[in-house]
This record gives structure tokens, sequence and C-alpha cells, in this order.
């Protein structure tokens, strides 16, 4: 039996050489890097918090680890008082004008959970991302609250560099 790539019959050719084009093209070395990277720093990562959280709070490592990756990303500012220009810049490659191919489901939950944009706090930090960008990007992270920490974890630590991971590894350790 031949295991190898079959298209639909009927394509047009165009839409076939598109399509053949994902699996037949090399990934951009940087991104493999990325990937390598993720897979093994979220390994070493989680089981720090493991090992961290011991028996007494099993399963609550990935709780503890977003926790922490948020406090991180956001400059240990609290995100009670909101997010920081970095912390919003960190998420701008996610809008929808950015993403090929935007999943409809998404798209129905930022519907529901899209407020208009909320005028920067009172105080000394101010903020050079457009309120409506700010506003997409806080109904996008509000989406996460439907799904686990484990998972909302995962996505956190892909949305890092692996530098960025790096540095966080070690702030733990």
């Amino acid at each position: 039996m031949d295991n190898s790539f079959r298209l639909p019959l009927g394509l047009p050719d165009l839409v076939k050489a598109h399509i053949a084009s994902f699996y037949w093209s090399p990934q951009p070395p940087e991104l493999m890097r990325d990937i390598r990277d993720y897979v093994s720093s979220l390994e070493v990562v989680t089981n720090i918090y493991r090992v961290r959280c011991g028996d007494e709070y099993k399963d609550a490592e990935h709780d503890w680890l977003i926790n922490d990756i948020q406090g991180f990303l956001n400059e240990d500012l609290a995100t009670m008082y909101g997010y920081t220009n970095n912390f919003y810049k960190l998420w701008e490659k996610y809008l929808k004008e950015n993403i090929w191919g935007w999943n409809s489901v998404v798209s129905k939950l930022m519907k529901t959970a899209w407020r208009p944009p909320v005028p920067p706090p009172n105080g000394p930090y101010r903020y050079t991302i457009p309120p409506f960008t700010r506003s997409y990007i806080d109904a996008y992270l509000t989406c996460f609250e439907k799904i686990s920490a484990k998972i909302e974890g995962r996505i956190f630590w892909a949305v890092m560099s692996p530098e960025m991971r790096t540095l966080f590894i070690a702030t733990q350790e």
C-alpha cells in the first residue's frame, strides 16, 4: 500500500499546487528551532513546577505556572492593573488580520468577549498601543478563561521567544 500524500480528485491545478506547497516545502530554520525549544523548555519548566508543588498540590502546577508566566510577561505588574505595552506587543501578531485561515469558532468567541476600548488607567503608566488594539487583545485573552490552565500555559509558552523562555526558566531555578 502506498502511504504517499494524495490530493483529492477534481481540484484545479493551482489549488493542488498551493496545498502541496505546505507538505513539500521545508520550514524555515528559525521556526524549527523555536518548535524544538518549545518542546524541550516546556518539559523543563513543567518539571520545575511539578517538583515545587509536590504531592500536596498535585495538578496545581499548571495554575502556578500560568500565573507566573503572566506576571513575567507583564513585567511583574499585577494584571489587575492592566497589561503593559510589551505584553500587548507579544499578542499583536495574533490579531485577526495577521492570522491566515482565521478560525470561525474563535471569531464567535471574540464577538461575545469583545468590549469597547477602555481608557488608560489614571497614573504614571501610559499606553502606546491603540485603544482598539488593546481591547481586541483583551477580548482574545478573555477567551482563554474557558480553557484549562494546562492548555492556557502552553499557549502563553508558545507566544514567548526561545530567549524569553530561557530567561523565565533561569528566574525559576
